[in-house]
């Protein structure tokens, strides 16, 4: 499982009057999409494309009211935007406007990655009636549904093929592209905004409250994550590998200032308080990059540093599958799953039982026979998975669970001395999976556990070794990933004092390198996140100082230079 170690501010930049961030507008290479005033015609906005600061090119450009709302994409020239009695839709050099027979006042709209497809929730001038439009990007409604309750949010997922909509009584509901309900997903409180990827059928949601939550395929929770306030801005890489969040806070839940990453399985891994509030937010599909918008016209990219950690999974297996009965030669076993099944639904039906009984007493005389001679053989993952699917079968039997036990535990022993023998013959490789597979097959088997420890110890005290030695080369980084992997093996709190130091120590570096390089930006930036974890670095205070003065004389010359440029 990938994790986010740390966030590097690749550049950043004012574009006074563009707008926030919204949609899919950031790609895998670290482009970025946005929309500022064109320099000469009024009420005219440039879409371009920022590869970095000093290569940006113009992709379209578009005349229009202040927006609410702009959603942009980076691979398509589409984009929609949106005002509270207006949805524009832009596309190939043209502005149409979605088509309603009346008045209406718009609450929230979505477009796909590739701008074929638009969906939006709106009320009646009333506002007591809601419903959900779904057309096409030449500004036509293909279909309008009432909808149940007060909506508030609307996202389109699998290139358009599905919508779903968040509700004020914490109802999320999934549509398809034909009106039918695939899903429903109660809250415990009410949903404010949705964000998905886009490739993947996860489905993220925030509250007002600060939870951060996620839905799969079928619309079940995958996990639940409270923050520190309100959800402000939600983004997402494919299948939900990252999850990215603007937040507010207890003492100002309005003003969006923190930044936080959270991984596949919920869990928060990064987090920055920016000195402004944020604005708008976008991640890149793979999950390389974050862009945001801040007040002050501030557009910032980020490089996701990344690190990959272990993630144990049981699977588990089915044997009671839901099949026809096919009770010929040689399929006594699908015979057996399907009658038992069939059993659980109909237990009245005698005759079934009967005839599961007698099939049952045939096919154990086998089991037995096969168990025999894989023993023999050494194949002891088949001999027990013949057992399991016994078991599954009878699983009151005594006999053969006593069995069944001493089965895992002979495993097991096999398991331990295979591992013993690549220990001594230095291949190690291998020896942990097989050593915690002995473990979960066999859990009171005390060598087993003994030998792991010895083995895990033992790489961690390589790692550190490793690390001691890039840290006299000068190779902060490599030994700082030394460090992690020690960590994993054997953690310590000593070396969670090391790893901390040492990263305090690299984002120093890096805001040094910034700062001669005249980087002020990202010197900021590194010395902040060095603050955040070691507020009395004195030297970081006083390279922070000095770099934002010489940030903003930076930026007074550059408005200076302007104004005298249209003097001349």
């Amino acid at each position: 499982m990938r994790t986010v170690r740390t966030l590097q501010l690749e550049w950043q930049q004012r574009l006074r009057g563009a707008y926030p961030l919204r949609g899919y507008p950031l790609d895998d290479q670290g482009s970025l999409t946005l929309a500022r005033p064109h320099s000469i015609e009024p009420r005219t906005y440039e879409v371009i494309r920022i590869t970095d600061p000093q290569n940006q090119t113009a992709v379209a450009r578009f005349s229009a009211e202040i927006l609410q709302k702009l959603l942009l994409s980076a691979v398509t020239e589409s984009f929609l935007g949106m005002r509270p009695d207006e949805v524009y839709l832009f596309a190939e050099g043209t502005k149409r406007r979605l088509t309603m027979e009346k008045r209406v006042i718009y609450l929230d709209a979505s477009m796909d990655v590739g701008g074929s497809r638009v969906a939006a929730v709106y009320s009646d001038i009333s506002g007591q009636n809601f419903a959900l439009v779904y057309g096409t990007f030449v500004g036509t409604g293909l279909w309008n549904m009432e909808l149940e309750a007060a909506a508030n949010s609307v996202v389109l997922l699998q290139e358009g093929r599905r919508m779903a909509t968040a509700y004020e009584n914490g109802l999320i509901l999934l549509f398809d592209a034909n009106m039918r309900e695939w899903w429903r997903f109660d809250t415990e409180e009410p949903v404010t905004l949705l964000a998905c990827a886009t490739e993947g059928e996860e489905l993220a949601y925030g509250t007002q409250t600060g939870w951060i939550g996620m839905l799969d395929a079928e619309g079940a929770r995958r996990w639940q994550t409270k923050v520190a306030g309100p959800v402000h801005a939600l983004a997402m890489a494919k299948e939900g590998q990252l999850t990215v969040a603007l937040c507010g806070s207890e003492e100002n839940p309005r003003a969006p200032t923190t930044l936080i990453c959270l991984d596949q399985a919920g869990q928060p891994v990064w987090e920055y308080e920016g000195d402004v509030p944020f604005t708008g937010l976008a991640c890149s599909p793979g999950g390389e990059y974050i862009a945001t918008s801040a007040q002050g016209s501030r557009f910032s990219l980020y490089r996701v540093v990344s690190t990959t950690v272990e993630a144990l999974s049981v699977s588990r297996k089915d044997w009671r599958a839901y099949l026809p009965l096919v009770p010929e030669k040689g399929a006594m076993k699908t015979a057996l799953q399907s009658l038992y099944a069939y059993l659980e639904e109909c237990p009245d039906d005698v005759e079934c039982w009967q005839q599961f009984e007698e099939l049952k007493a045939q096919w154990m005389a086998d089991v037995q026979w096969e168990l025999a001679h894989l023993q023999a053989d050494g194949e002891w993952e088949a001999a027990l998975t013949l057992l399991q699917e016994a078991l599954a079968l009878a699983p009151y039997d005594v006999a053969l669970f006593q069995q069944y036990v001493e089965l895992r535990q002979r495993f097991a022993e096999a398991l331990l001395q295979q591992a013993k023998s690549l220990l001594q013959e230095g291949q190690a490789d291998t020896v942990e999976p097989l050593l915690r597979k002995a473990i979960h097959l066999m859990p009171d088997l005390f060598e087993a556990r003994q030998r792991l420890q010895e083995f895990r110890a033992g790489r961690a005290q390589e790692a550190d070794k490793e690390a001691k030695e890039r840290l006299e080369r000068g190779e902060l980084q490599e030994a700082l990933a030394c460090y992690e992997r020690a960590q994993a093996f054997a953690p310590t709190a000593e070396r969670a004092q090391t790893m901390a130091a040492l990263q305090v120590q690299i984002d120093f570096e890096l805001g040094k390198q910034a700062y001669d390089r005249s980087r002020y930006a990202e010197a900021i930036f590194q010395f902040r996140k060095v603050l955040q974890r070691e507020p009395n670095h004195a030297e970081a205070k006083r390279y922070l100082e000095f770099a934002q003065r010489f940030e903003q004389d930076t930026l007074s010359d550059v408005v200076s230079d302007r104004f005298r440029n249209l003097e001349e």
